[in-house]
């Protein structure tokens, strides 16, 4: 097998921590894909661990997964639309080259929206733009992480504003693209020029054409950048995921991975408001005092969230951890724990029969050389048990109940398509 060398993004647990990057091959232990990737961590200034109590997870073979599509940029998020296609969002391959990219079942990609705000990350040089994405009565909502803006600061551990500049100032923000018809009847591309995103920026809204479609697109919310932080000089935002409020239709939640904060937004009139920061983490072993958690998905549950919490720096196994959030009264309690380097999770309901619970992983141990790869893991009982094993830097996931099987993007550049046992 062709074994190749790609510099993904560090996004992923080491941006909220101050990483530098070396590029390595990594085989591909499922063996499905003729592309491989890791990371090699030089540096990392930040400290952010934290140890729970291990819970056990069965042992159980490996599911091989296929391949549906490859030769996506840099994808963060994959989404099902109404009609069953599937939605991916992409940091792209140049500075405002994020994309949405439509994936049909049978792995053909088309473009629904380019042009979108990305910056090249001053460590990882991945593009980073698009992440999370909702969809609700013809408006799509995309998230739009933090790109360009922040570098290394004067010493280690700190951070700073990136003095040359950032490609758009549409970053850290959310978008709201409303289009003239249901999203799987549009047919694209529509594509944002770069003076679009000021104009955006201003509050103004945007109307771009194809063949005899419209797609406006506005700011919904534009996060602060930086706070001021009396360890690290600054620290910068990062939305990464969104939700629809289960509760009620005027808000939609995201998560912050770079401020450890759950926000809600009005999405009649784009106002913000803090529900909850999530604090550093103590340590329970000798080393860092405490673990940054890093949320980085939320996912409704009933009437409330399930949100993922990567944590940072040393990534140590069993740290991380899924944890139910009540909108209501602002708790942030523990869920599922014992993970590590949790991506995602997903709730699947079944009726009269126990729920099952899928979360992945993104790497059974990110500190390794290579690091280890990342995994499903299934929740049918209180012991979960691993689906799928030796996924490359996977990112996110989507569930299909109509056809029972589990859509997956890594940062190879593939979507992988696996089917659930009964």
């Amino acid at each position: 097998m062709d074994v190749r060398s790609l510099t993904v993004a560090a996004r992923l647990g080491c941006s909220w921590g101050r990483v530098t990057l070396r590029r390595y091959a990594i085989r591909d232990p499922q063996n499905v894909s003729a592309r491989g990737c890791g990371f090699l961590i030089e540096h990392c200034y930040m400290w952010k661990f934290v140890v729970f109590a291990y819970a056990s997870v069965a042992l159980a073979q490996s599911v091989t997964p296929t391949v549906v599509a490859s030769g996506l940029q840099v994808p963060y998020r994959v989404m099902l639309t109404p009609r069953g296609s599937l939605l991916v969002s992409e940091g792209g391959a140049e500075n405002n080259g994020g994309r949405i990219s439509v994936v049909s079942r049978g792995g053909n990609r088309t473009t629904l929206l380019a042009g979108l705000p990305s910056g090249k990350n001053t460590e990882s040089q991945a593009f980073i733009g698009p992440t999370g994405l909702a969809y609700r009565n013809r408006i799509l909502y995309i998230v739009i992480a933090n790109g360009d803006s922040d570098v290394a600061g004067p010493t280690p551990g700190t951070t700073i504003p990136n003095p040359k500049g950032t490609a758009s100032p549409l970053l850290s923000s959310v978008l709201a693209v409303r289009f003239s018809d249901d999203i799987d009847m549009v047919t694209g591309p529509f594509t944002l020029a770069p003076k679009d995103h000021q104009t955006i920026a201003d509050g103004n809204t945007v109307t771009l054409t194809s063949g005899g479609d419209r797609a406006e697109v506005a700011l919904l919310a534009n996060f602060q950048d930086f706070t001021p932080s009396a360890t690290t000089i600054y620290k910068h935002s990062d939305p990464y995921a969104i939700a629809f409020d289960p509760n009620s239709r005027e808000y939609v939640y995201v998560v912050d991975a770079g401020q450890d904060a759950i926000v809600r937004i009005s999405r009649e009139t784009g106002r913000m408001r803090t529900m909850l920061r999530i604090p550093p983490i103590p340590s329970s072993v000798p080393g860092p005092p405490v673990s940054d958690p890093v949320p980085n998905s939320i996912t409704p549950y009933g009437n409330q969230f399930l949100v993922t919490q990567l944590t940072g720096f040393p990534f140590t196994t069993g740290a991380s951890r899924v944890s139910l959030f009540d909108p209501r009264t602002r708790e942030l309690t523990p869920f599922i724990t014992s993970l590590t380097n949790a991506m995602q999770v997903l709730y699947i309901p079944r009726g009269a029969e126990r729920a099952r619970f899928l979360v992945l992983e993104f790497s059974n141990n990110f500190l390794s050389t290579p690091p280890g790869p990342g995994r499903l893991l299934l929740y049918d009982t209180t012991a979960g048990r691993p689906l799928v094993e030796g996924l490359p830097a996977p990112t996110s996931m989507e569930y299909d109940s109509s056809s029972g099987e589990v859509f997956i993007t890594d940062l190879t550049g593939r979507l992988l398509s696996v089917k659930l046992p009964n």
